[in-house]
């Protein structure tokens, strides 16, 4: 019992962050393509709602939210960011 535990944690450990990085392509030789229009282009606290489907971001620590600003690639400050 415990070592087929050990055997599907190692399974899942090994698999799990792949499985969520994966993007079907049902033909080949067709370019997969992804629009990131809807990220904001100004202001600071644009809602995580606002980003393409299938993708977020978790912030951890005291000033953690649901939110990010745009920017330019210029601000060291701690923050997520919509570059662009």
């Amino acid at each position: 019992m415990q070592k087929n535990f050990y055997r599907v944690f190692v399974w899942m450990w090994l698999t799990g962050p792949a499985l969520f990085a994966q993007v079907p392509l049902t033909t080949l030789n067709t370019p997969y393509r992804q629009s990131f229009d809807t990220l904001a282009a100004s202001g600071t606290t644009n809602d995580v709602s606002t980003l393409p489907i299938g993708w977020t971001f978790l912030e951890t620590g005291s000033n953690a939210n649901t939110t990010y600003a745009a920017g330019t690639g210029s601000s060291n400050a701690g923050n997520t960011y919509s570059l662009g």
